[in-house]
């Protein structure tokens, strides 16, 4: 009589896109923090923007009646936005003996196809978060080249290593990022990153937006530093002064020197390390360009929008062993480009 094996449970494939969600959350923070938007029914997936018209500040004369031209279009500014859905797969195999003989230390027996599983499924999820927090434009599938969707800094205006709007479905003028909430130059160099920086692209954002809010700043490792030297050093006319101020228990018998969250005039901004910026870049100097660079995110204008969550497919064993791959196809939705704002490090290549 035929049983049923744990190994072929098909309703496991619902519990790996949970799994997604958690594993790995630090080490992935854009897409642990983006909320799921709806399901894209097409490969090009669209949206409306809109703009607000002039405040309606003029008086009005008592007794007096509208003419032809005083009526105007209130959807005049009203448009539309278009990103691309992406597959992301990962296929692995396991071979007959590695799987039912192999005894392998800290793992076990007929334990390598869940471990394939689990490797694969970070794997995934460390493509998407590179693809979201890439550089990249979309792309169409051409029967060569694959569906691409979006990276983040090509939605606000940085494409390819250079200050270049998105071509394939471009933005629109009325959503896309100004220039203002822009910084770009080498963050340790002449033009050295500073508070002022932040705060200028806090105000751009607020002059565009109209409203403070809470932003989530991703940062390379060096951009993370720039932030904490921040309490660190004073500007002065001929560069900077150390500051070694303290104010903590001396019996705790450690220095605590890190800066979380920054506190401006037009928003508050948690700092959030991340490995995966601009991995697209592949210039002489990409690693430089990649930790000291930054993305600054209003999480409520952002919606990874899954077609398909992330799931294991097992193909036919032919003999040789257990096959599959994990699989997931969405696109990455910038309501409001902005919204956004980013920190380019542009060191030369």
């Amino acid at each position: 009589m035929a049983v049923l094996l744990e190994r072929t449970q098909g309703t496991k494939r619902e519990d790996l896109a949970d799994l997604l969600s958690r594993i790995d959350m630090k080490g992935t923070p854009a897409t642990s923090m983006i909320p799921k938007g709806k399901e894209p029914t097409n490969t090009l997936f669209e949206w409306v923007v809109d703009d607000h018209e002039d405040p309606a500040s003029a008086g009005h004369v008592d007794g007096t009646d509208f003419t032809g031209s005083d009526y105007g279009n209130m959807s005049a500014n009203r448009t539309k936005c278009a990103g691309r859905v992406q597959v992301f797969q990962k296929p692995f195999g396991v071979s007959l003996l590695a799987e039912e003989v192999s005894d392998v230390a800290g793992l076990g027996r007929k334990a390598e196809m869940r471990e394939s599983i689990k490797k694969a499924l970070v794997s995934v999820k460390r493509g998407i978060e590179a693809r979201i927090c890439g550089e990249s434009d979309s792309q169409a599938d051409d029967g060569t080249n694959a569906y691409l969707t979006r990276g983040l800094f090509s939605w606000v205006g940085y494409t390819g290593g250079s200050a270049t709007a998105a071509t394939d479905n471009a933005v629109p003028a009325i959503a896309a990022t100004p220039s203002s909430h822009i910084w770009a130059g080498d963050i340790d160099g002449s033009t050295s990153f500073d508070e002022s920086d932040i705060q200028d692209i806090l105000e751009g954002v607020f002059n565009s937006t109209g409203g403070n809010s809470n932003f989530q700043l991703l940062c390379g490792t060096k951009l993370k530093r720039r932030f904490t030297n921040f309490a660190t050093y004073q500007p002065s006319l001929d560069g900077s002064v150390a500051l070694r101020t303290y104010n903590q228990d001396s019996t705790s018998k450690k220095i605590v020197q890190t800066v979380d969250v920054f506190v401006g005039d037009f928003g508050q901004v948690d700092l959030i390390p991340s490995h995966w910026l601009r991995q697209d870049n592949t210039g002489t100097n990409a690693s430089t360009r990649q930790q000291s660079s930054g993305l600054l995110l209003d999480t409520s204008l952002l919606k990874l929008r899954y077609n398909s969550l992330p799931s294991f497919h097992e193909v036919e064993d032919r003999g040789g062993g257990r096959k599959g791959f994990i699989r997931a196809i969405l696109g990455l939705q910038v309501t409001n480009p902005k919204g956004l704002g980013a920190i380019v490090d542009t060191t030369s290549d």
